[in-house]
């Protein structure tokens, strides 16, 4: 069973996943479509981390599908925001 995410038009999916996950960069090249997301740990004194840096994304039905058949949901969790993908990756950097 697909879980029903439901937000305001005005609002935005995201899903933040753990970056330590293997092979998520690859995995998320190979959706379809252009993925917008955005490394957590990209500026100092952190950006040394990129390479398990969280990624905030915004969440297609690709990358929803995806990370439900993934079947690993203590690795990210969905949300939705006002924010635009720049500004809640901003706002989680804080």
């Amino acid at each position: 069973m697909t879980p029903a995410f439901q937000h305001s038009q005005s609002e935005t999916l995201f899903l933040l996943v753990e970056g330590t996950l293997p092979h998520l960069t690859t995995e998320l090249y190979r959706l379809p479509g252009l993925i917008k997301q955005a490394p957590i740990f990209l500026h100092p004194p952190y950006q040394a981390l990129l390479s398990v840096s969280p990624i905030l994304m915004e969440a297609t039905p690709e990358v929803q599908r995806w990370f439900i058949e993934l079947n690993q949901y203590q690795h990210g969790y969905f949300f939705s925001s006002h924010l635009t993908l720049s500004e809640a990756a901003q706002s989680l950097r804080r």
